[in-house]
């Protein structure tokens, strides 16, 4: 073996001990949270700082040069095979062994390591129990969730096509959800305010059905340029709260759930509150004999929300060429995480069937425990955040 395939071989060897330890951090939760409000929180600062000096998105540039390189060196290794150049194929496979653990340690010291750090602050997210709310008191958090929505949606103004008119620049829009941000948990949360930056070609991201990407090594917070002016808001919070050191899905959306839904800012407030609003109707439904009530929940909602949630359900559905290519690498990604693939996205809403039926027909069920934004709805109604004055 010739000197410079040594030190190849030697600094693989490096990295893949250095991979070992990593792992090894991330399977335990208090050196995952050690890690994660240090080295992680560090390196995602500075390098988000110096990468957000450019127009352009980073990530974006690196992943095509990744493709672009891969494709190469598949290239040049059939050519030495065929070519039983042995030596230089062992050096190129070295190299690239080298290349793929650097970014691998990376990676994992500054994104895996917080997919198991501590449970959020209680500022940010609670859980309850079906003994914990009335139906009384479920009726009136969703009256008063329905009055917010329908006053969101009064206040901010909506084109010809019944779409809500962006009424920031994308850079003003980032400053204001940093300034969001600002009051959250300084402990918990990392202070880093990225600047965010939207995906070019966003034809491709849309048939891939990926709406934003948080790249950490990079500490860019990317969004598709084709992300809608209804829910932008919404997927710029999630992946901000992913550049604040919160990796996992759920929590980031409980995270971006909570600062907009606390805002006084009513247009961010709306983007939440349609996000939100389906989960919020149906937590009615969980109680006996309320299908009066739901009903007449759903027909105060204003007609426009309906109309705006079917033109974005229309928009997303042209592009499909790809959607089970995205699903299928960001469950895979996920799992690698030791997460529970896309699902992770949200814990779900679990009941158990009583085999009894109320008086509308309907099978009775016993909470067993509500989805992430029921119980973030709950909270705020209890702390008295969900309704405000306009």
């Amino acid at each position: 073996m010739k000197k410079h395939q040594i030190v190849l071989a030697s600094t693989a060897g490096f990295l893949l001990l250095v991979c070992v330890a990593l792992g090894i951090v991330c399977n335990n939760p208090q050196a995952s949270e050690a890690f994660a409000t240090s080295f992680s929180r560090w390196w995602v600062k500075f390098w988000g700082n110096v990468f957000g000096v450019f127009p352009f998105s980073a990530y974006e540039l690196f992943l095509i040069c990744a493709i672009v390189g891969l494709i190469v060196a598949v290239v040049f290794l059939v050519r030495l095979v065929k070519g039983r150049r042995w030596s230089k194929l062992t050096t190129l496979l070295l190299a690239l062994t080298v290349g793929v653990l650097g970014f691998v340690n990376v990676y994992t010291a500054t994104a895996s390591v917080c997919y198991n750090r501590a449970n959020l602050p209680s500022q940010v997210y609670t859980t309850y129990t079906q003994q914990d709310v009335t139906y009384q008191e479920v009726l009136q958090l969703a009256n008063d969730f329905v009055d917010e929505l329908n006053n969101a949606y009064l206040q901010t103004e909506h084109d010809e096509t019944g779409n809500v008119v962006f009424p920031f620049s994308f850079q003003e829009l980032c400053q204001m959800l940093n300034l969001e941000y600002q009051r959250l948990d300084g402990n918990y949360f990392s202070n880093y305010q990225p600047n965010a930056k939207r995906i070019a070609n966003k034809t491709i991201m849309s048939h891939l059905h990926i709406v934003g990407v948080f790249f950490a090594p990079f500490g860019e917070v990317n969004v598709s340029g084709n992300e809608n002016s209804m829910y932008l808001p919404f997927t710029l919070a999630h992946e901000m709260a992913h550049s604040k050191g919160v990796m996992r899905e759920s929590d980031a959306n409980k995270v971006a759930t909570y600062v907009l839904l606390t805002s006084q800012n009513v247009y961010l407030r709306y983007s939440a509150l349609v996000h939100c609003m389906n989960e919020v109707l149906h937590l009615v439904k969980l109680f006996p004999n309320s299908q009066a009530d739901y009903s007449a929940l759903c027909n105060k909602v204003e007609k426009g929300v309906f109309v705006e949630l079917e033109n974005y359900r229309k928009f997303y559905e042209k592009y499909s060429l790809l959607d089970d290519v995205g699903e299928f690498f960001n469950d895979l990604y996920l799992k690698l995480q030791k997460q529970e693939g896309t699902g992770s996205y949200n814990d779900d809403l679990k009941t158990e069937d009583t085999g009894n039926v109320d008086n509308d027909g309907n099978n009775i069920v016993v909470v067993i425990n509500f989805s992430d934004t029921q119980n973030s709805i709950i909270m705020l109604h209890k702390r008295a955040l969900l309704k405000t004055s306009w």
